[in-house]
């Protein structure tokens, strides 16, 4: 986004752009700041879920790092970066999306309203699987040293704390049996001596019950994969145990998070961009810096607005429950009405600077995507 004589925003539009240049430059810049901003979405992740042994943002950087290594920061992060190809959809459908609403004469505002729910209305069908996956990596050997020997297993909710320690314990076939026959009842209720656990095996909206015969093993979908797993062995995992809706989980709650998250940020950067650029006070400011607060406002914004259902889209997709009531009911039991905010440093963390980052990088891969005629 340039500057016009006036100081109003000039739009960068859909055919004044070279598309060759912008796939290649697009990835590149994107791939960048995904490396830079992966670790405090790994720690939003980690935060969120049940059971959670960290007491807050500082203390789960800090214990990632001493009981799993440097690297934990990024488990996941080749999954996630397959997202790169669904971004130049994502981007498309924007572009092209913001391009129709102009014609009807929107604000621009309201045409980035409408650009960033369309385009993330369609992606969803793409990404969701890549985020089921990538969060089952992210968690995966949470809150277990980094020697702890290769193929141990960590099932769902592990970490059974007492007396201010961590102890990971396996539930029997019969206990196991007995939490899915008892699906109403709090955490703090069930078995003594065994960790809770999701009280079914299917995604969003799934209708399919559990079976003991599907959750009496580790590799049962409720559980989390070993710490040893990889991308493909949890797709296989995931679809033998629940089928193809288990690359779904949750697909509903993220599309009840990202559609209204997207239209939102798109539209606070439109209104925000228009306003700072009509204020004389940031008159010979670097246009690049304007965009990088008008997206890290954007940012914030969207972050507080819908972190409470990215809360609930977290825990269904790494948990495996299929009732996003039900993951209400035990946060409230959890937290009370705080857990609207859980994580939510951490992703404020994630968010402001990325689309400070994001949209500085986007607009100047479209400058530089311009056709030269």
């Amino acid at each position: 986004m340039s500057t016009m004589d006036g100081g109003a925003p000039q739009v960068i539009g859909w055919d004044d752009l070279d598309k060759r240049k912008l796939y290649v430059i697009g990835p590149t810049a994107s791939l960048i700041v995904r490396a830079i901003l992966y670790p405090p979405m790994l720690i939003k992740t980690r935060l969120q879920v049940r059971d959670s042994p960290y007491k807050g943002t500082a203390d789960a950087f800090r214990k990632v790092y001493r009981q799993e290594g440097f690297r934990a920061l990024y488990k996941g992060f080749p999954t996630n970066c397959i997202g790169l190809g669904v971004g130049q959809v994502y981007i498309t459908i924007y572009e092209v999306s913001r391009k129709h609403a102009a014609k009807f004469g929107l604000s621009h505002g309201s045409c980035n309203f409408v650009a960033g729910a369309s385009a993330a209305t369609i992606s969803q069908c793409l990404v969701v699987p890549i985020d089921v996956v990538t969060q089952l990596q992210m968690v995966q050997g949470q809150g277990q040293a980094a020697e702890k020997p290769p193929g141990a297993v960590a099932t769902v909710n592990s970490s059974v704390r007492t007396a201010g320690t961590s102890a990971t314990t396996q539930p029997t076939r019969e206990q196991r049996r007995s939490l899915h026959t008892e699906p109403a009842r709090s955490p703090a209720e069930k078995v003594p001596g065994t960790a809770p656990q999701p009280t079914s095996s299917g995604g969003a909206g799934s209708s399919q019950p559990s079976t003991p015969s599907a959750s009496s093993t580790p590799s049962s979908s409720n559980a989390r994969p070993t710490a040893t797993q990889s991308a493909s062995q949890i797709v296989r995992q995931l679809y033998n145990n629940e089928g193809l809706r288990g690359l779904y989980r949750g697909y509903g709650a993220s599309v009840m998070t990202y559609i209204p998250s997207s239209a939102i940020w798109w539209a606070s950067y439109g209104v925000t961009s228009t306003y700072m650029h009509g204020v004389s006070l940031v008159s010979g400011v670097p246009t690049p810096l304007i965009n990088a607060a008008c997206g890290g406002t954007a940012g914030f914004v969207a972050s507080v607005a819908t972190n409470p259902l990215d809360v609930i889209r977290t825990r269904l997709q790494v948990e495996g429950s299929r009732s996003g009531l039900r993951i209400m009911q035990i946060l409230m039991k959890e937290d009370g009405y705080r857990w609207f905010a859980r994580g939510l440093v951490a992703r404020i963390m994630s968010a402001v600077p990325a689309g400070a980052v994001i949209i500085t990088s986007y607009e100047t891969v479209k400058r530089l995507s311009v056709h030269t005629s």
